[in-house]
């Protein structure tokens, strides 16, 4: 759990490291471990927003790799391919900001389905 509710990220704050992962002012392994904070977190950190919630758990992945030596391991940074090309990350981010405004304009209930089949592959 965090202790203090102010130390919950903000979309804006979100939205500075996932861009700039893209820009390439962040690297993987940064935006990894500023997101496990929450993620690795008791009670999932205590984030009440879920749009937040969902770039926290799409940024703990960005780093995902695939061994070199054993293809169906895949594993949070080390050497190897990354599992998400930039492109690919970059829709992610594009896919999330209008989501977030769909989620603005109509608050339903949260869920793993509130928008199916979205995620951009690759």
């Amino acid at each position: 759990m965090v202790d203090d509710p102010a130390d919950v990220p903000t979309r804006d704050e979100v939205v500075r490291h996932w861009r700039g992962l893209i820009d390439g002012r962040e690297s993987r392994a940064e935006a990894h471990r500023w997101a496990a904070r929450w993620v690795e977190a008791e009670e999932g950190g205590d984030v009440a927003d879920p749009m937040v919630g969902k770039a926290l758990l799409r940024l703990h992945g960005f780093d995902m790799t695939r061994d070199p030596a054993h293809a169906s391991l895949v594993r949070h940074g080390g050497q190897g391919e990354f599992i998400h090309s930039g492109e690919w990350i970059a829709e992610s981010f594009r896919q999330w900001c209008a989501e977030c405004g769909e989620y603005d304009a109509d608050p339903g209930p949260p869920g793993p389905d509130r928008f199916p089949g979205r995620a951009p592959r690759g």
